[in-house]
């Protein structure tokens, strides 16, 4: 068996310096990995933001911002009370606008049964914001509590129930007492066994019971399940025939 060696017309000086070239190219492509991007260069007054398309210059303390997206970037931007002025939205068939849905309008009393006393709420931390941004209203006698100062709650006579008369009726019971959904209208009879009947909230099945570990709303995820509470409930009791 004859071996023959294969010769090829390229001199070896050439192969030699197509080499070189080649492993230089390639070790200037790693070295340029390695080094990192400069950073972005912004004017005074503004800072660099790194987002998923990159480095854009924004303004340090913005005055007015607009938002692209109204559930992505408008809600969160809300949360932290960014200066929002304007953003994309939605509409329904008829061409209004929504976002939340809305109470607008419809009053409310937030109450609590305790020892047979009644006790009538100016503010309840989360739920009173969540209520307020569903566009609900405080009744008159709620109102004027808060025009006084009063920031939470007093103790008052059971002959005020005929001044809670509202669209809905709020109430709270602590889990951690051993509180059942049954229990804060039972601790309403200890003021009044008849309150029921005498606020039409209450009769006509708008009485919304909240668990207060959610109510006080500590938190945004607390927030955002006060907000799933109060609609459902309401959708529910507007559903209801005669409502």
């Amino acid at each position: 068996m004859t071996t023959r060696i294969l010769r090829t017309n390229v001199p070896a000086g050439r192969v030699s310096r197509r080499s070189a070239l080649l492993v230089a190219a390639v070790g200037l492509f790693m070295a340029s990995l390695a080094v990192p991007a400069l950073a972005l260069e912004c004017e005074v007054g503004q800072r660099a933001f790194t987002h998923a398309g990159g480095e854009t210059c924004i303004p340090e303390d913005p005055q007015r911002i607009v938002s692209l997206h109204d559930q992505s970037v408008t809600l969160t931007l809300l949360e932290v009370g960014a200066p929002v002025v304007g953003s994309h939205g939605r509409v329904d068939e008829e061409g209004a606008r929504f976002a939340f849905p809305q109470g607008i309008g419809a009053t409310y009393a937030k109450t609590q049964g305790w020892d047979g006393i009644l006790n009538v709420y100016a503010g309840y931390g989360g739920l009173t914001k969540v209520l307020q941004d569903l566009g609900f209203e405080r009744v008159p006698f709620a109102q004027e509590m808060v025009e006084r100062g009063v920031a939470w709650g007093e103790e008052v006579s059971a002959e005020v129930l005929p001044e809670l008369q509202a669209d809905y009726i709020f109430d709270t019971y602590t889990i951690a007492y051993g509180d059942t959904l049954a229990s804060p209208a039972e601790r309403m009879a200890e003021v009044l066994p008849s309150w029921c009947d005498l606020l039409m909230a209450c009769s006509e099945g708008r009485y919304i019971v909240v668990a207060r570990e959610y109510a006080t709303g500590f938190s945004f995820a607390q927030l955002n399940m006060v907000i799933q509470l109060i609609v459902t409930h309401a959708a529910r009791s507007l559903a209801q025939p005669g409502a």
